[in-house]
């Protein structure tokens, strides 16, 4: 039957690409993560979803000494990764934008906190680019670690920051 061999070809096709696209919306729904913003204490911070009850946090903190601005960040693979005390070179990049945080160890978290003009610098310029973020790639190759997000919600992170830098 000569007339089938069309319809297979088209229907063959066809099946080779429907896999493939189901995967590309699957993979694009998983990447997409909401800001949230919360308080605790006498510390401002708005979260951001990472892959399997990871997150990426922005915080504003109260101190004897004054407001602390930083940054903390939080994956599961960090538990067997990072040791204590130990500083790993954390890459952010914001819709093309790219910034360099040196992230010390405390436990299984990364932290940065500005606490210098030049950290603090750093830190507003890299806050400014969030709220409006579509696009936000976090790496650390020392660790081999890896992850991508599309932001939504940043309007929440309106504020944030004000006390602190």
């Amino acid at each position: 039957m000569p007339c089938l061999e069309p319809i297979r070809a088209g229907l063959a096709a066809l099946l080779l690409v429907l896999p493939f696209g189901a995967a590309a919306q699957e993979s694009s729904g998983q990447e997409t993560a909401a800001w949230e913003r919360s308080q605790s204490g006498e510390v401002e911070f708005a979260d951001l979803p990472l892959d399997g009850k990871g997150r990426f946090t922005a915080f504003c903190r109260m101190t004897s000494a004054g407001p602390v601005a930083g940054l903390a960040l939080f994956a599961p693979q960090f538990q067997t990764l990072v040791i204590n005390r130990q500083h790993y070179g954390l890459i952010i990049v914001v819709d093309g934008v790219r910034e360099n945080f040196h992230m010390e160890a405390r436990d299984i978290e990364l932290w940065f906190e500005a606490r210098d003009l030049n950290q603090q610098t750093t830190l507003a310029r890299f806050f400014d680019t969030l709220p409006n973020a579509q696009r936000i790639d976090f790496a650390i190759s020392s660790l081999g670690w890896r992850e991508n997000r599309h932001a939504e919600n940043g309007a929440v992170l309106a504020g944030l920051m004000d006390n602190c830098l």
